[in-house]
């Protein structure tokens, strides 16, 4: 009988593994290099160093070439099913371009990275979908970067998915490090989606008493039921509470703020500068801070007297518009996510500071907004996502993929045949 139960407790325990599974592309400790082939550049610009400040072994990549983990097919693909969000670590002064490949369900993609704050979306080379993730990147500190791959897929592609990760592709930076490049599901605990109309909301407005908040039907944009902020533009705000305590990534979607989308005949043209505001009101280790996100290229860094961090979105793409050398490949006024790693944007003008909690979310002007939630860091991934006001949030996930789907079924199937084993063996022994 203990036997019977121990076997049952590990297959128990196997089972929670697979849900909070995550997949180590590279952490360096192995100490060796024979991940990485070299697409541009020389074999020995690849080396595995130790590095003092984070005390850990790391991939550095000299030469400003071009470096790869995985393939676009075949047998050294990484082929990873499930897991759709991707952590790396990485030091470095000089821009970089990040691509992760990823097959679809319509071909093969390249979501790839720089150290711009724009995104592209479909710009640069065919298949090719571009996100700016900051000047801030290339500080020359260690910094965890996180992306939702999906996300970033959707929001030049809102009806292709990811079917497999295969590879990872790191181009420039010359001296760059890189560690911990980790797949994984985050935990995902949602505080709006439009299913429960708008009681989580508030309406701070000082100028107009016609703001509203409305919840509303969005399904030719694949959204379903979406909130509908709508006011006196920019001097009017909405909060949203979302109190936690334990996640340090806040997420959301928007679409319809700012001027109607358009194709400029040149590049880096913002044509309205108000167009969104969106604060995070957070508490740090230092005090109470504001997490602000606007339009624009530049992080104004420290303002409002130094209790507000502000950093920019890109240029007028964020809300649809594109260049004239990208139409007509972009569609306009599609949904647009935003994933950002709150105590990495502190960190980015307060180095010594940390993200203590989460307290809301404001946003400023008329438009859309939709999936506000907050996720769970990769090297916090197996403990659960707690918030302070249990009220507060809608659902919690652990996005379990496809292919965790898999294992949980060849889990149940394996169960039950240990029963039926089980069972069977009592039988016998009673004969």
């Amino acid at each position: 009988m203990i036997l019977k139960h121990s076997k049952l407790l590990l297959l128990l325990l196997i089972f929670s593994s697979i849900l909070e599974a995550k997949t180590v592309i590279e952490d360096g400790e192995s100490g060796t290099t024979t991940l990485w082939r070299v697409v541009q550049g020389e074999a020995d610009d690849i080396s595995n160093v130790y590095d003092k400040e984070i005390n850990s072994r790391v991939i550095e990549l000299k030469g400003g070439g071009s470096y790869k983990i995985g393939a676009t097919g075949g047998d050294r693909a990484l082929t990873i099913i499930g897991e759709k969000s991707i952590s790396w670590k990485m030091k470095t002064t000089l821009p970089y371009t990040i691509y992760v490949i990823v097959k679809t369900t319509d071909d093969l993609r390249y979501l790839f990275y720089v150290s711009t704050p724009s995104r592209g979306l479909k710009h640069g080379f065919q298949n090719g979908i571009h996100h700016g993730i900051g000047k801030s990147t290339i500080d020359g500190r260690w910094r965890r970067v996180t992306r939702d791959l999906e996300a970033d897929l959707k929001d030049a592609e809102p009806n292709n998915s990811i079917i497999s990760v295969n590879g990872f592709i790191y181009s420039g930076g010359n001296g760059g490090r890189l560690d911990d490049i980790i797949l994984y599901s985050p935990k995902e605990i949602i505080y709006e989606d439009g299913s429960n109309e708008v009681k989580n909301w508030t309406i701070l407005d000082n100028s107009s008493s016609d703001a509203t908040v409305t919840n509303i039907s969005d399904s030719k944009n694949q959204q379903n039921r979406v909130i509908s902020l709508q006011g006196d533009g920019i001097n009017s705000a909405y909060k949203l509470s979302i109190n936690n305590s334990s996640c340090k990534i806040l997420q959301w979607k928007f679409r319809g703020f700012g001027s109607e989308p358009e194709i400029f005949d040149t590049r880096g043209v913002i044509q309205d500068l108000k167009a969104f505001e969106f604060r995070v009101h957070i508490q740090s280790k230092n005090g109470a801070r504001d997490l602000i996100y606007t339009l624009g290229e530049d992080n104004l860094g420290l303002i409002e007297n130094g209790f507000t961090i502000h950093h920019g979105l890109g240029d007028d793409r964020a809300i649809g518009s594109v260049w004239s050398g990208d139409n007509p490949i972009n569609e306009l006024g599609l949904w647009q996510s935003v994933t950002r790693d709150l105590d990495e944007d502190i960190k980015d003008f307060e180095p010594n500071n940390t993200l203590v909690a989460v307290n809301s979310f404001e946003v400023r002007n008329s438009g859309l907004i939709d999936d506000v939630k907050m996720l769970s860091s990769v090297d916090t991934n197996i403990s659960k996502c707690n918030n302070i006001n249990s009220s507060n949030p809608k659902k919690e996930s652990n996005s379990v993929g496809i292919g965790k789907l898999f294992l949980v079924f060849q889990f149940i199937y394996m169960l039950l045949i240990l029963i039926f084993l089980l069972k069977k063996k009592k039988k016998i022994k009673k004969l």
